[in-house]
C-alpha cells in the first residue's frame, strides 16, 4: 500500500535518521502525546526495512494524579503495535522542567543499556526547536545555544536522535488524525508555571504580531548557528599548536568551548570563558561538570576530575573552646581578645551566642547577612554566589539560640556582629575534610 502523499516527507526524514542505525536497536521515548506517537508510528513503518528493532520507553514522572493513565495507555499502544516496552515511575528530585528532563534522560540511558540499543529517539518537532532557541536567547546563551537542539547528538554518553526536528507540531497532530491514532493530552504542557509553556502561549504569539513568520526565522537562526558550530568542530582540530593568547578572541573562545565540550559534552558559559582567559599561573578554576583548569608551563590545561558525591551529614553541637568534627568539616573554636583578625574561612562572634550548632542547610533557611536591610533566603544567597547545586548541601550553617548566626564563606548575621565595645570574642575556623568540601572552600578563598 502506497503511503499517503502527506506522509512521504515524514517517512523520508525518519528513513534518513535510521540510516546510521542499521542492524541495531532503537529506544523510542513515548510520552503518549501526538508528537511521540507520530514518531513511533512512522518508525514502525520504516524500521523493518531499515533492519532496526524498536523498544518503547515511557517514564511516569509521578507529578500528576492521572499520569498512571498515560503509562497504561502507552503500554497498550506498544502491545497493539507489537513493540516491546519499558515503563517506569520515578519522581524527579524537584518539580521543575530541568529536573524532570534530567530524570527522563537518565531513565532513557538505563533502557538503552539494558536493551543494548544504539540510541534513543525522541519526538521533538520544529516548534520545540523554535521555543528552545528563544529560551536560550532569553537566558543569554551564546552562538552554541542558538543552535538549539541537534538532530543527532550525544547527552552524557547517550546518543539522542530527533527525526521530526524539521516537522511542525500541527503536522504531527494531522498525522495522528489521518491514521486514527489516539493520544493523551498532558495538562502540564499548558501550565504557566513552566517557562517553556509561557514562551509557547504568551511570548511567541506576541512576537508573531511583529513578524508572522517568526517561527521560521528562529528555525533559520538555529540552522545557521548549527552550520557555524559544525565548521568550528571541523576547523579546531586543524589549528596549529600556538599560544592561545596569540589567537583572535573569537578563536580563543571557540578553542575553550570545544575543549570543554569534548570533556563534558556540554556548553561553556561566557562568564567561565572570561575566568579562563584571565587565569594566572599557579591558580586553578573550577568549572561545572567537575572540570578543573590550571596553567602549566605556559599552557592552559582543562581536566575532568571524578566528582565525589557529598555524603549526607547532620547537626553537631560545637565544643567551645576546642575542635569538633561536623560532617565534612573540622571546626576550630577558641576565645580571642581584641584587636581581632578575621580568620580565613571563619568568623568572629560574641561570646554570648553560645551554645552553637553546625549543620547543613535546611528547607526555608533565611538569615540577615551583615549590612542587609532584611533577611534573605539562603537558597538565593547561594545562587547569587554561584555555588554549584551539587555542593550546596555542604555549605555549613552555624546556628545559635536566636537562629542562624553565620553561613560558611558568607557574612555573619547582622545580630551576631561585634561592636566597638567588644573586647573578647569567639573565633571559629573551618577546615575541609573531604574533596567536595575542599572544592567548596576554593570558591570562597
Amino acid at each position: 500500500m502506497r503511503p499517503h502523499l502527506a506522509d512521504r516527507p515524514r517517512l523520508t526524514a525518519v528513513r534518513t535518521a535510521l540510516e546510521p542505525l542499521t542492524n541495531t536497536t532503537l529506544v523510542v521515548g513515548v510520552s503518549g502525546g501526538p508528537d511521540s506517537l507520530c514518531l513511533l508510528h512512522l518508525l514502525t513503518r520504516v524500521a523493518p526495512k531499515a533492519r532496526v528493532a524498536l523498544h518503547v520507553a515511557h517514564l511516569d514522572h509521578a507529578l500528576r494524579r492521572d499520569s498512571p493513565g498515560d503509562a497504561r495507555f502507552v503500554e497498550q499502544i506498544a502491545r497493539e503495535w507489537d513493540v516491546p516496552a519499558t515503563v517506569a515511575r520515578r519522581a524527579p528530585p524537584k518539580p521543575s522542567e530541568e529536573a524532570a528532563r534530567e530524570t527522563r534522560y537518565a531513565f532513557f540511558s538505563e533502557v538503552v543499556k539494558a536493551t543494548g540499543a544504539a540510541a534513543v529517539a525522541v519526538g521533538h518537532t520544529a516548534d520545540d526547536q523554535a521555543e528552545t532557541v528563544l529560551l536560550h536567547l532569553i537566558r543569554g546563551s551564546g552562538l552554541t545555544g542558538l543552535a538549539g537542539m541537534w538532530p543527532d547528538t550525544e547527552l552524557n554518553g547517550l546518543r539522542v536522535v530527533r527525526p521530526l526536528l524539521g516537522v511542525r507540531r500541527a503536522e504531527t497532530h494531522a498525522y495522528c488524525q489521518r491514521h486514527g491514532i489516539p493520544y493523551r493530552d498532558d495538562p502540564s504542557n499548558h501550565s504557566p508555571r513552566f517557562t517553556r509553556n509561557r514562551v509557547r502561549s504568551e511570548l511567541l504569539p506576541l512576537l508573531r504580531q511583529f513578524n508572522p513568520k517568526v517561527d521560521e526565522a528562529l528555525l533559520r537562526l538555529a540552522a545557521a548557528a548549527q552550520a557555524e558550530e559544525a565548521f568550528w568542530r571541523w576547523f579546531l582540530p586543524h589549528l596549529p599548536r600556538e599560544s592561545l593568547k596569540a589567537l583572535p578572541r573569537a578563536v580563543q573562545t571557540r578553542v575553550l568551548k570545544e575543549a570543554y565540550r569534548r570533556l563534558t559534552n556540554q556548553s561553556l558559559e561566557g562568564t567561565h570563558i572570561e575566568s579562563l582567559l584571565s587565569l594566572v599561573p599557579g591558580k586553578r578554576a573550577s568549572l561545572p561538570g567537575g572540570v578543573q583548569a590550571e596553567t602549566e608551563r605556559g599552557r592552559l590545561v582543562l581536566r575532568k576530575t571524578p566528582i565525589e558525591k557529598p555524603a549526607p551529614w547532620t547537626a553537631t553541637i560545637l565544643n567551645i573552646p576546642g575542635e569538633t568534627s561536623a560532617g565534612p568539616w573540622k571546626v576550630l573554636c577558641k576565645i580571642v581578645t581584641a584587636p581581632f583578625t578575621l580568620p580565613n574561612l571563619g568568623c568572629l562572634l560574641p561570646l554570648s551566642s553560645q551554645p552553637l550548632t553546625l549543620r547543613p542547610r535546611g528547607p526555608g533557611d533565611r538569615y540577615r547577612p551583615t549590612g542587609m536591610p532584611a533577611p534573605k533566603k539562603l537558597q538565593d544567597i547561594l545562587v547569587d554566589a554561584k555555588v554549584p547545586r551539587r555542593l550546596r548541601d555542604l555549605v555549613p550553617v552555624l546556628e545559635g539560640p536566636s537562629g542562624i548566626l553565620w553561613v560558611g564563606g558568607h557574612r555573619i548575621a547582622e545580630e551576631a556582629r561585634l561592636t566597638a565595645d567588644t573586647d573578647t570574642a569567639l573565633e571559629l575556623r573551618l577546615e575541609p575534610f573531604t574533596d567536595p568540601a575542599r572544592e567548596l572552600t576554593r570558591l570562597y578563598t
